[in-house]
Protein backbone atom coordinates (compact mmCIF):
# COMPACT_ATOMS: atom_id res chain seq x y z
CA UNK A 1 0.00 0.00 0.00
CA UNK A 2 1.35 3.43 -0.95
CA UNK A 3 1.92 6.21 1.60
CA UNK A 4 -0.95 8.40 0.33
CA UNK A 5 -3.37 5.47 0.53
CA UNK A 6 -2.27 4.71 4.09
CA UNK A 7 -2.78 8.35 5.10
CA UNK A 8 -6.22 8.47 3.48
CA UNK A 9 -7.27 5.19 5.08
CA UNK A 10 -6.02 6.14 8.54
CA UNK A 11 -7.83 9.51 8.34
CA UNK A 12 -10.97 7.68 7.21
CA UNK A 13 -10.76 5.56 10.35
CA UNK A 14 -10.73 8.71 12.47
CA UNK A 15 -13.78 10.54 11.08
CA UNK A 16 -15.35 10.79 14.54
CA UNK A 17 -12.13 12.31 15.92
CA UNK A 18 -12.01 14.85 13.08
CA UNK A 19 -15.68 15.83 13.59
CA UNK A 20 -15.20 16.20 17.35
CA UNK A 21 -12.10 18.32 16.76
CA UNK A 22 -13.94 20.60 14.29
CA UNK A 23 -16.84 21.00 16.73
CA UNK A 24 -14.34 21.88 19.47
CA UNK A 25 -12.81 24.53 17.18
CA UNK A 26 -16.26 26.05 16.59
CA UNK A 27 -17.02 26.03 20.33
CA UNK A 28 -13.64 27.64 21.01
CA UNK A 29 -14.37 30.50 18.58
CA UNK A 30 -17.88 30.98 19.98
CA UNK A 31 -16.50 31.20 23.51
CA UNK A 32 -13.86 33.75 22.48
CA UNK A 33 -16.45 35.89 20.71
CA UNK A 34 -18.83 35.54 23.65
CA UNK A 35 -16.15 36.76 26.08
CA UNK A 36 -15.52 39.80 23.87
CA UNK A 37 -19.27 40.48 23.75
CA UNK A 38 -19.43 40.33 27.55
CA UNK A 39 -16.65 42.92 27.71
CA UNK A 40 -18.51 45.07 25.15
CA UNK A 41 -21.67 44.83 27.23
CA UNK A 42 -19.76 45.75 30.39
CA UNK A 43 -18.33 48.84 28.71
CA UNK A 44 -21.66 49.96 27.25
CA UNK A 45 -24.07 49.10 30.05
CA UNK A 46 -22.17 48.56 33.28
CA UNK A 47 -19.09 50.76 33.61
CA UNK A 48 -21.06 53.90 32.77
CA UNK A 49 -23.60 53.39 35.56
CA UNK A 50 -23.33 53.38 39.36
CA UNK A 51 -22.88 49.96 40.95
CA UNK A 52 -26.30 50.23 42.58
CA UNK A 53 -27.90 50.32 39.14
CA UNK A 54 -26.00 47.28 37.85
CA UNK A 55 -27.39 44.16 39.52
CA UNK A 56 -26.29 42.13 36.49
CA UNK A 57 -22.55 42.74 36.95
CA UNK A 58 -21.96 39.52 38.87
CA UNK A 59 -23.89 37.53 36.28
CA UNK A 60 -21.84 38.97 33.42
CA UNK A 61 -18.56 38.27 35.17
CA UNK A 62 -19.74 34.73 35.91
CA UNK A 63 -20.70 34.19 32.27
CA UNK A 64 -17.27 35.48 31.21
CA UNK A 65 -15.55 33.00 33.55
CA UNK A 66 -17.73 30.11 32.35
CA UNK A 67 -16.99 30.98 28.71
CA UNK A 68 -13.29 31.17 29.51
CA UNK A 69 -13.33 27.74 31.16
CA UNK A 70 -15.24 26.21 28.22
CA UNK A 71 -12.76 27.82 25.81
CA UNK A 72 -9.87 26.42 27.83
CA UNK A 73 -11.41 22.93 27.77
CA UNK A 74 -12.15 23.16 24.03
CA UNK A 75 -8.56 24.17 23.28
CA UNK A 76 -7.24 21.29 25.39
CA UNK A 77 -9.57 18.89 23.56
CA UNK A 78 -8.44 20.25 20.17
CA UNK A 79 -4.81 19.64 21.12
CA UNK A 80 -5.60 16.17 22.41
CA UNK A 81 -7.46 15.17 19.24
CA UNK A 82 -4.77 16.73 17.03
CA UNK A 83 -2.15 14.59 18.76
CA UNK A 84 -4.41 11.52 18.50
CA UNK A 85 -4.98 12.15 14.79
CA UNK A 86 -1.32 12.84 14.02
CA UNK A 87 0.00 9.88 15.96
CA UNK A 88 -2.62 7.59 14.40
CA UNK A 89 -1.40 8.56 10.93
CA UNK A 90 2.27 8.27 11.89
CA UNK A 91 1.84 4.89 13.59
CA UNK A 92 -0.16 3.61 10.61
CA UNK A 93 2.74 4.59 8.35
CA UNK A 94 5.25 3.12 10.80
CA UNK A 95 3.43 -0.21 11.02
CA UNK A 96 3.11 -0.47 7.25
CA UNK A 97 6.78 0.41 6.70
CA UNK A 98 7.97 -1.89 9.50
CA UNK A 99 5.93 -4.78 8.15
CA UNK A 100 7.18 -4.07 4.62
CA UNK A 101 10.76 -4.12 5.88
CA UNK A 102 10.32 -7.37 7.79
CA UNK A 103 8.63 -9.07 4.85
CA UNK A 104 11.10 -7.80 2.25
CA UNK A 105 13.66 -10.02 0.58
CA UNK A 106 16.99 -9.76 2.39
CA UNK A 107 18.67 -8.51 -0.76
CA UNK A 108 16.13 -5.69 -0.97
CA UNK A 109 16.51 -4.79 2.71
CA UNK A 110 20.28 -4.64 2.40
CA UNK A 111 19.91 -1.58 0.15
CA UNK A 112 19.72 0.43 3.38
CA UNK A 113 21.79 0.36 6.54
CA UNK A 114 19.94 -0.15 9.82
CA UNK A 115 20.12 3.50 10.92
CA UNK A 116 18.75 4.70 7.59
CA UNK A 117 15.75 2.37 7.61
CA UNK A 118 15.00 3.21 11.27
CA UNK A 119 15.08 6.91 10.36
CA UNK A 120 12.68 6.33 7.48
CA UNK A 121 10.25 4.36 9.65
CA UNK A 122 10.35 6.72 12.64
CA UNK A 123 11.37 10.29 11.79
CA UNK A 124 9.82 10.46 8.32
CA UNK A 125 6.54 8.90 9.47
CA UNK A 126 6.41 11.23 12.49
CA UNK A 127 6.96 14.32 10.36
CA UNK A 128 4.13 13.30 8.02
CA UNK A 129 1.66 12.30 10.73
CA UNK A 130 2.45 14.51 13.70
CA UNK A 131 3.96 17.65 12.19
CA UNK A 132 2.08 17.76 8.88
CA UNK A 133 -1.36 16.26 9.67
CA UNK A 134 -1.56 16.81 13.44
CA UNK A 135 0.32 20.12 13.27
CA UNK A 136 0.11 22.10 10.02
CA UNK A 137 -3.31 20.89 8.85
CA UNK A 138 -5.00 21.12 12.24
CA UNK A 139 -3.58 24.61 12.83
CA UNK A 140 -4.74 25.67 9.36
CA UNK A 141 -8.28 24.48 10.05
CA UNK A 142 -8.31 25.99 13.53
CA UNK A 143 -7.17 29.43 12.35
CA UNK A 144 -9.47 29.36 9.32
CA UNK A 145 -12.49 28.62 11.51
CA UNK A 146 -11.36 31.33 13.93
CA UNK A 147 -11.06 33.95 11.17
CA UNK A 148 -14.43 32.98 9.70
CA UNK A 149 -16.15 33.07 13.09
CA UNK A 150 -14.63 36.42 14.04
CA UNK A 151 -15.47 37.89 10.61
CA UNK A 152 -19.14 36.96 11.04
CA UNK A 153 -19.12 38.40 14.57
CA UNK A 154 -17.49 41.65 13.43
CA UNK A 155 -20.00 42.08 10.61
CA UNK A 156 -22.84 41.62 13.09
CA UNK A 157 -21.31 44.06 15.60
CA UNK A 158 -20.44 46.77 13.09
CA UNK A 159 -20.24 46.09 9.34
CA UNK A 160 -18.12 49.19 8.64
CA UNK A 161 -15.41 48.35 11.16
CA UNK A 162 -15.60 44.67 10.21
CA UNK A 163 -15.05 45.41 6.52
CA UNK A 164 -12.18 47.78 7.29
CA UNK A 165 -10.51 45.09 9.39
CA UNK A 166 -10.77 42.35 6.80
CA UNK A 167 -10.05 44.59 3.78
CA UNK A 168 -6.70 45.47 5.35
CA UNK A 169 -5.71 41.79 5.48
CA UNK A 170 -4.79 41.53 1.75
CA UNK A 171 -2.82 44.78 2.07
CA UNK A 172 -1.07 43.30 5.11
CA UNK A 173 -0.31 40.15 3.11
CA UNK A 174 1.18 42.05 0.15
CA UNK A 175 3.23 44.28 2.45
CA UNK A 176 4.75 41.36 4.34
CA UNK A 177 5.43 39.39 1.16
CA UNK A 178 7.05 42.38 -0.55
CA UNK A 179 9.26 43.14 2.43
CA UNK A 180 10.10 39.45 2.86
CA UNK A 181 11.27 39.21 -0.75
CA UNK A 182 13.25 42.44 -0.34
CA UNK A 183 14.86 41.11 2.84
CA UNK A 184 15.79 37.82 1.17
CA UNK A 185 17.49 39.65 -1.69
CA UNK A 186 19.47 41.81 0.73
CA UNK A 187 20.35 38.75 2.83
CA UNK A 188 21.51 36.77 -0.20
CA UNK A 189 23.59 39.70 -1.39
CA UNK A 190 25.18 40.01 2.05
CA UNK A 191 25.81 36.25 2.25
CA UNK A 192 27.49 36.36 -1.16
CA UNK A 193 29.70 39.23 -0.05
CA UNK A 194 30.65 37.42 3.17
CA UNK A 195 31.41 34.24 1.24
CA UNK A 196 33.66 36.24 -1.13
CA UNK A 197 35.31 37.84 1.89
CA UNK A 198 36.03 34.39 3.37
CA UNK A 199 37.47 33.17 0.07
CA UNK A 200 39.78 36.19 -0.07
CA UNK A 201 40.83 35.48 3.51
CA UNK A 202 41.69 31.90 2.56
CA UNK A 203 43.58 33.16 -0.50
CA UNK A 204 45.67 35.46 1.71
CA UNK A 205 46.90 32.48 3.74
CA UNK A 206 47.53 30.45 0.60
CA UNK A 207 49.72 33.28 -0.73
CA UNK A 208 51.25 34.23 2.60
CA UNK A 209 54.75 33.41 1.37
CA UNK A 210 54.40 35.80 -1.59
CA UNK A 211 52.90 38.49 0.65
CA UNK A 212 55.91 38.29 2.95
CA UNK A 213 58.36 38.40 0.02
CA UNK A 214 56.66 41.53 -1.37
CA UNK A 215 56.47 43.08 2.10
CA UNK A 216 52.69 43.32 1.84
CA UNK A 217 51.79 42.34 5.40
CA UNK A 218 50.77 45.86 6.50
CA UNK A 219 48.82 46.38 3.28
CA UNK A 220 46.90 43.11 3.86
CA UNK A 221 46.16 44.07 7.46
CA UNK A 222 44.75 47.43 6.35
CA UNK A 223 42.68 45.73 3.66
CA UNK A 224 41.42 43.21 6.23
CA UNK A 225 40.41 46.08 8.54
CA UNK A 226 38.25 47.52 5.73
CA UNK A 227 36.68 44.11 5.17
CA UNK A 228 35.89 43.79 8.86
CA UNK A 229 34.20 47.20 8.84
CA UNK A 230 32.16 46.15 5.81
CA UNK A 231 31.25 42.88 7.56
CA UNK A 232 29.92 44.87 10.53
CA UNK A 233 27.78 46.99 8.19
CA UNK A 234 26.38 43.89 6.46
CA UNK A 235 25.52 42.20 9.75
CA UNK A 236 23.88 45.33 11.16
CA UNK A 237 21.78 45.73 8.02
CA UNK A 238 20.78 42.05 7.87
CA UNK A 239 19.93 41.75 11.56
CA UNK A 240 18.02 45.02 11.52
CA UNK A 241 15.96 43.96 8.50
CA UNK A 242 15.41 40.50 10.02
CA UNK A 243 14.08 42.07 13.21
CA UNK A 244 11.72 44.27 11.18
CA UNK A 245 10.64 41.30 9.06
CA UNK A 246 9.97 39.06 12.05
CA UNK A 247 8.25 41.44 14.48
CA UNK A 248 8.45 45.15 13.90
CA UNK A 249 6.62 45.35 10.56
CA UNK A 250 3.77 43.25 11.97
CA UNK A 251 3.54 45.48 15.03
CA UNK A 252 3.73 48.63 12.89
CA UNK A 253 0.91 47.57 10.56
CA UNK A 254 -1.20 46.27 13.44
CA UNK A 255 -0.76 49.57 15.24
CA UNK A 256 -1.88 51.40 12.10
CA UNK A 257 -5.02 49.28 11.79
CA UNK A 258 -5.83 49.76 15.49
CA UNK A 259 -5.39 53.50 15.08
CA UNK A 260 -7.65 53.43 12.01
CA UNK A 261 -10.36 51.50 13.86
CA UNK A 262 -9.96 53.80 16.86
CA UNK A 263 -10.30 56.88 14.68
CA UNK A 264 -13.24 55.73 12.55
CA UNK A 265 -14.96 54.15 15.55
CA UNK A 266 -14.48 57.34 17.53
CA UNK A 267 -15.91 59.40 14.71
CA UNK A 268 -18.97 57.12 14.49
CA UNK A 269 -19.35 57.16 18.27
CA UNK A 270 -19.33 60.96 18.49
CA UNK A 271 -21.29 61.79 15.34
CA UNK A 272 -23.71 58.90 14.73
CA UNK A 273 -24.14 56.62 17.75
CA UNK A 274 -22.21 55.64 20.86
CA UNK A 275 -20.32 52.40 20.08
CA UNK A 276 -17.65 52.58 22.76
CA UNK A 277 -18.10 48.92 23.74
CA UNK A 278 -17.96 47.84 20.10
CA UNK A 279 -14.70 49.75 19.57
CA UNK A 280 -13.20 48.03 22.63
CA UNK A 281 -14.36 44.65 21.28
CA UNK A 282 -12.70 45.35 17.92
CA UNK A 283 -9.48 46.50 19.59
CA UNK A 284 -9.38 43.19 21.49
CA UNK A 285 -10.13 40.98 18.48
CA UNK A 286 -8.00 42.65 15.80
CA UNK A 287 -4.56 41.56 17.16
CA UNK A 288 -5.78 37.94 17.26
CA UNK A 289 -7.16 38.27 13.72
CA UNK A 290 -3.86 39.55 12.34
CA UNK A 291 -1.82 37.01 14.29
CA UNK A 292 -3.94 34.13 12.94
CA UNK A 293 -3.85 35.56 9.41
CA UNK A 294 -0.06 35.89 9.58
CA UNK A 295 0.23 32.25 10.54
CA UNK A 296 -2.05 31.32 7.64
CA UNK A 297 0.31 33.07 5.23
CA UNK A 298 2.66 30.09 5.58
CA UNK A 299 0.28 27.18 6.20
CA UNK A 300 2.66 24.42 5.01
CA UNK A 301 -0.28 22.23 4.03
CA UNK A 302 0.76 21.30 0.48
CA UNK A 303 2.09 17.79 -0.19
CA UNK A 304 5.29 19.45 -1.38
CA UNK A 305 6.17 20.07 2.27
CA UNK A 306 6.45 16.34 2.88
CA UNK A 307 7.59 15.27 -0.59
CA UNK A 308 11.00 14.07 0.58
CA UNK A 309 9.53 12.16 3.54
CA UNK A 310 6.87 10.56 1.33
CA UNK A 311 9.50 9.47 -1.20
CA UNK A 312 11.69 8.16 1.61
CA UNK A 313 8.84 6.06 3.05
CA UNK A 314 7.88 4.84 -0.43
CA UNK A 315 11.35 3.31 -0.71
CA UNK A 316 10.51 1.06 2.25
CA UNK A 317 6.86 0.46 1.37
CA UNK A 318 7.76 -0.67 -2.16
CA UNK A 319 10.49 -3.12 -1.18
CA UNK A 320 10.03 -6.39 -3.02
CA UNK A 321 8.34 -8.81 -0.64
CA UNK A 322 9.58 -12.34 -0.10
CA UNK A 323 5.92 -13.37 0.28
CA UNK A 324 4.29 -13.81 -3.10
CA UNK A 325 1.56 -16.04 -4.52
CA UNK A 326 1.85 -18.98 -2.11
CA UNK A 327 -1.33 -21.07 -2.22
CA UNK A 328 -0.19 -23.92 0.06
CA UNK A 329 -0.68 -23.23 3.77
CA UNK A 330 -0.25 -26.74 5.18
CA UNK A 331 1.09 -30.21 4.44
CA UNK A 332 -0.34 -33.43 5.84
CA UNK A 333 3.08 -34.80 6.71
CA UNK A 334 6.67 -34.10 5.73
CA UNK A 335 8.12 -37.15 4.00
CA UNK A 336 11.03 -35.85 1.93
CA UNK A 337 13.08 -32.84 0.93
CA UNK A 338 14.66 -32.53 -2.53
CA UNK A 339 17.00 -30.25 -4.41
CA UNK A 340 16.51 -30.70 -8.16
CA UNK A 341 19.11 -29.02 -10.41
CA UNK A 342 19.25 -26.04 -8.06
CA UNK A 343 21.58 -23.21 -9.03
CA UNK A 344 22.24 -19.94 -7.27
CA UNK A 345 24.73 -17.13 -7.85
CA UNK A 346 24.76 -14.14 -5.53
CA UNK A 347 26.50 -12.33 -2.69
CA UNK A 348 26.26 -15.36 -0.40
CA UNK A 349 28.12 -17.59 -2.84
CA UNK A 350 27.26 -20.04 -5.59
CA UNK A 351 26.01 -23.55 -6.22
CA UNK A 352 25.53 -25.17 -9.60
CA UNK A 353 22.94 -27.83 -10.57
CA UNK A 354 22.72 -29.28 -7.07
CA UNK A 355 20.71 -32.48 -6.53
CA UNK A 356 20.05 -34.41 -3.34
CA UNK A 357 17.17 -35.95 -1.39
CA UNK A 358 16.59 -36.47 2.32
CA UNK A 359 13.70 -38.49 3.70
CA UNK A 360 12.02 -38.25 7.08
CA UNK A 361 14.18 -39.99 9.68
CA UNK A 362 17.39 -39.40 7.70
CA UNK A 363 20.32 -37.16 8.52
CA UNK A 364 22.31 -35.50 5.73
CA UNK A 365 25.77 -34.10 6.38
CA UNK A 366 27.01 -31.37 4.05
CA UNK A 367 30.65 -30.31 3.77
CA UNK A 368 31.55 -27.21 1.78
CA UNK A 369 35.28 -27.29 1.16
CA UNK A 370 35.31 -23.67 0.01
CA UNK A 371 32.95 -22.57 2.80
CA UNK A 372 30.31 -20.58 0.92
CA UNK A 373 28.04 -23.30 -0.49
CA UNK A 374 26.68 -24.24 2.95
CA UNK A 375 25.59 -20.62 3.54
CA UNK A 376 23.75 -20.66 0.21
CA UNK A 377 21.98 -23.95 0.99
CA UNK A 378 21.02 -22.69 4.46
CA UNK A 379 19.54 -19.50 2.98
CA UNK A 380 17.68 -21.45 0.29
CA UNK A 381 16.20 -23.90 2.80
CA UNK A 382 15.02 -21.10 5.10
CA UNK A 383 13.72 -19.17 2.06
CA UNK A 384 15.67 -15.99 2.71
CA UNK A 385 16.88 -16.27 -0.90
CA UNK A 386 15.41 -18.09 -3.89
CA UNK A 387 17.14 -20.30 -6.46
CA UNK A 388 17.94 -18.88 -9.88
CA UNK A 389 17.25 -22.25 -11.47
CA UNK A 390 15.82 -25.59 -10.39
CA UNK A 391 13.37 -26.54 -7.67
CA UNK A 392 13.46 -27.17 -3.94
CA UNK A 393 10.55 -29.39 -2.92
CA UNK A 394 8.99 -30.76 0.24
CA UNK A 395 6.71 -33.72 -0.43
CA UNK A 396 7.30 -32.97 -4.14
CA UNK A 397 5.79 -29.49 -3.61
CA UNK A 398 7.91 -26.51 -4.67
CA UNK A 399 8.66 -24.44 -1.55
CA UNK A 400 8.00 -21.27 -3.56
CA UNK A 401 4.34 -22.34 -3.53
CA UNK A 402 4.35 -22.96 0.22
CA UNK A 403 3.36 -20.06 2.47
CA UNK A 404 6.61 -18.55 3.78
CA UNK A 405 5.39 -18.30 7.38
CA UNK A 406 4.18 -21.90 7.34
CA UNK A 407 7.47 -23.04 5.77
CA UNK A 408 9.44 -21.46 8.60
CA UNK A 409 7.25 -23.33 11.05
CA UNK A 410 8.27 -26.66 9.54
CA UNK A 411 11.90 -25.68 8.86
CA UNK A 412 14.04 -24.52 11.78
CA UNK A 413 17.53 -23.24 11.13
CA UNK A 414 20.42 -22.72 13.55
CA UNK A 415 23.25 -20.67 12.08
CA UNK A 416 26.75 -19.94 13.38
CA UNK A 417 25.67 -16.42 14.28
CA UNK A 418 22.99 -16.67 16.95
CA UNK A 419 20.09 -14.26 17.41
CA UNK A 420 18.92 -13.52 20.94
CA UNK A 421 16.55 -10.74 22.00
CA UNK A 422 16.48 -8.29 24.89
CA UNK A 423 13.96 -10.35 26.78
CA UNK A 424 13.87 -13.07 29.41
CA UNK A 425 15.62 -16.37 28.82
CA UNK A 426 12.24 -18.12 28.88
CA UNK A 427 10.84 -15.87 26.15
CA UNK A 428 13.97 -16.35 24.05
CA UNK A 429 13.45 -20.10 24.25
CA UNK A 430 9.75 -20.02 23.36
CA UNK A 431 10.00 -17.24 20.72
CA UNK A 432 7.73 -16.62 18.82
CA UNK A 433 5.19 -19.10 20.24
CA UNK A 434 3.00 -19.20 23.33
CA UNK A 435 4.33 -20.93 26.42
CA UNK A 436 3.78 -24.71 26.60
CA UNK A 437 5.06 -26.24 29.83
CA UNK A 438 5.68 -29.74 28.44
CA UNK A 439 7.57 -28.50 25.36
CA UNK A 440 9.46 -25.97 27.48
CA UNK A 441 10.71 -28.53 29.99
CA UNK A 442 11.64 -30.90 27.17
CA UNK A 443 13.66 -28.10 25.51
CA UNK A 444 15.45 -27.32 28.79
CA UNK A 445 16.33 -30.99 29.32
CA UNK A 446 17.61 -31.47 25.77
CA UNK A 447 19.65 -28.25 25.76
CA UNK A 448 21.14 -28.85 29.22
CA UNK A 449 20.10 -25.45 30.54
CA UNK A 450 18.41 -26.48 33.79
CA UNK A 451 21.52 -26.38 36.00
CA UNK A 452 22.51 -23.00 34.58
CA UNK A 453 19.04 -21.53 35.17
CA UNK A 454 18.83 -22.91 38.70
CA UNK A 455 22.00 -20.99 39.54
CA UNK A 456 20.46 -17.66 38.53
CA UNK A 457 18.63 -15.45 41.02
CA UNK A 458 15.69 -14.86 38.65
CA UNK A 459 15.95 -18.31 37.03
CA UNK A 460 14.51 -18.32 33.50
CA UNK A 461 13.04 -14.84 34.01
CA UNK A 462 16.53 -13.34 33.89
CA UNK A 463 16.62 -10.53 31.36
CA UNK A 464 19.19 -10.81 28.57
CA UNK A 465 20.77 -7.40 28.00
CA UNK A 466 24.18 -5.72 27.97
CA UNK A 467 24.32 -5.98 31.77
CA UNK A 468 24.08 -9.77 31.61
CA UNK A 469 26.85 -11.11 29.36
CA UNK A 470 26.56 -14.75 28.27
CA UNK A 471 29.24 -17.25 27.35
CA UNK A 472 29.23 -18.77 23.86
CA UNK A 473 28.17 -22.07 25.41
CA UNK A 474 25.01 -20.60 26.98
CA UNK A 475 24.16 -18.62 23.84
CA UNK A 476 24.39 -21.85 21.84
CA UNK A 477 22.34 -23.81 24.36
CA UNK A 478 19.56 -21.17 24.36
CA UNK A 479 19.50 -21.25 20.55
CA UNK A 480 19.29 -25.04 20.53
CA UNK A 481 16.59 -24.91 23.23
CA UNK A 482 14.56 -22.65 20.96
CA UNK A 483 14.97 -25.12 18.09
CA UNK A 484 13.90 -28.04 20.31
CA UNK A 485 10.89 -26.03 21.53
CA UNK A 486 9.81 -25.25 17.97
CA UNK A 487 9.85 -29.00 17.22
CA UNK A 488 9.98 -28.44 13.45
CA UNK A 489 9.85 -31.31 10.96
CA UNK A 490 13.08 -30.19 9.29
CA UNK A 491 16.12 -29.06 11.29
CA UNK A 492 18.97 -27.33 9.46
CA UNK A 493 22.26 -26.66 11.27
CA UNK A 494 24.89 -24.48 9.61
CA UNK A 495 28.08 -24.47 11.70
CA UNK A 496 25.65 -24.37 14.61
CA UNK A 497 28.19 -25.47 17.24
CA UNK A 498 31.08 -23.23 16.17
CA UNK A 499 33.03 -21.89 19.13
CA UNK A 500 32.05 -24.75 21.45
CA UNK A 501 34.47 -27.22 22.96
CA UNK A 502 34.14 -30.84 21.90
CA UNK A 503 32.29 -31.91 25.06
CA UNK A 504 29.50 -29.30 24.80
CA UNK A 505 29.31 -29.79 21.05
CA UNK A 506 28.81 -33.53 21.37
CA UNK A 507 26.20 -33.09 24.13
CA UNK A 508 24.05 -30.84 21.95
CA UNK A 509 24.45 -32.88 18.76
CA UNK A 510 23.65 -36.08 20.65
CA UNK A 511 20.26 -34.58 21.51
CA UNK A 512 19.78 -33.56 17.87
CA UNK A 513 20.55 -37.06 16.62
CA UNK A 514 18.07 -38.52 19.13
CA UNK A 515 15.20 -36.68 17.43
CA UNK A 516 12.82 -39.04 15.68
CA UNK A 517 10.78 -38.59 12.50
CA UNK A 518 12.74 -35.51 11.50
CA UNK A 519 14.79 -34.47 8.49
CA UNK A 520 18.14 -33.28 9.82
CA UNK A 521 20.66 -31.45 7.67
CA UNK A 522 24.02 -30.85 9.32
CA UNK A 523 26.42 -28.48 7.57
CA UNK A 524 29.91 -28.43 9.05
CA UNK A 525 33.56 -28.94 8.20
CA UNK A 526 34.01 -31.38 11.11
CA UNK A 527 34.29 -34.87 9.70
CA UNK A 528 33.70 -36.63 13.02
CA UNK A 529 30.20 -35.06 13.08
CA UNK A 530 29.48 -35.79 9.41
CA UNK A 531 30.13 -39.53 9.73
CA UNK A 532 27.25 -39.80 12.23
CA UNK A 533 24.83 -38.90 9.42
CA UNK A 534 23.16 -41.32 7.02
CA UNK A 535 24.28 -39.46 3.89
CA UNK A 536 27.01 -37.00 3.03
CA UNK A 537 27.23 -34.29 0.38
CA UNK A 538 30.68 -32.80 -0.27
CA UNK A 539 30.88 -29.61 -2.34
CA UNK A 540 33.80 -27.74 -3.85
CA UNK A 541 33.89 -24.81 -6.28
CA UNK A 542 30.08 -24.68 -6.55
CA UNK A 543 29.83 -28.32 -7.64
CA UNK A 544 29.22 -31.72 -6.05
CA UNK A 545 32.47 -33.49 -5.30
CA UNK A 546 30.91 -36.52 -3.65
CA UNK A 547 27.43 -37.67 -2.59
CA UNK A 548 26.29 -40.95 -1.10
CA UNK A 549 25.65 -43.11 1.97
CA UNK A 550 28.23 -42.55 4.70
CA UNK A 551 28.77 -46.28 5.34
CA UNK A 552 29.47 -47.07 1.70
CA UNK A 553 31.80 -44.11 1.22
CA UNK A 554 33.82 -45.00 4.33
CA UNK A 555 34.37 -48.50 2.96
CA UNK A 556 35.85 -47.00 -0.20
CA UNK A 557 39.35 -45.91 0.83
CA UNK A 558 39.64 -43.73 -2.27
CA UNK A 559 36.54 -41.72 -1.47
CA UNK A 560 36.89 -38.10 -0.38
CA UNK A 561 35.05 -38.84 2.87
CA UNK A 562 37.36 -41.75 3.74
CA UNK A 563 40.44 -39.60 3.18
CA UNK A 564 38.94 -36.79 5.28
CA UNK A 565 38.15 -39.24 8.08
CA UNK A 566 41.65 -40.65 8.00
CA UNK A 567 43.07 -37.16 8.34
CA UNK A 568 40.68 -36.38 11.20
CA UNK A 569 41.64 -39.51 13.16
CA UNK A 570 45.26 -38.51 12.93
CA UNK A 571 44.54 -35.18 14.60
CA UNK A 572 41.79 -36.06 17.11
CA UNK A 573 44.04 -35.19 20.01
CA UNK A 574 42.69 -31.63 19.76
CA UNK A 575 39.96 -31.07 22.30
CA UNK A 576 38.67 -27.66 21.12
CA UNK A 577 36.70 -27.54 17.89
Amino acid sequence: MRAKEIITQSLGNKISTIILMLLSMIVSVLCQVFMVLVIRNLVDDVFVKPISENPGLALRVTLFCVAFLIWFGAEALIKNKAVALGTHVSTSLKKAAFSSGLRAELGELQKFDNKEIVRKITEDAEKIGEKYIGGSWVNFLNRSIFLLGVFISMMILNPVLGLITYVTLPVFYMLLRTFDNFFKRIEERGALEIRKYNEELSESFEKVSGIKLKNGVVHEEEDFQKKCERYIEIRKLNEGLRDINQDKLFALFLGGVLALIFGIGGYISTRVQDITGTIVAFLIMIPFVFYSFRKLMNPNIGFGNIKLEMESLEEVLTLRSEIRAEPINSLEAVTNLKFENVSYHGELGSIESLNFEVKTGEKLGIVSLDGSASDVIFALLTKTVRPREGHITINNCDINKINTFYLRDIVTGIAAEKTLFKDTIANNITYPFEFDEYKYNDALNRSGLKDFLNGLEDKDQTLLDEDFPLSKEIVNRISFANAFYRDAKILVLNEATSGLDVKNEEELLEEVFKLKSKIIILMTDKTYQIVRCDKVLILENDNVLEYGAVGELLKDRDSVLARMMKKTKASRGVKVS
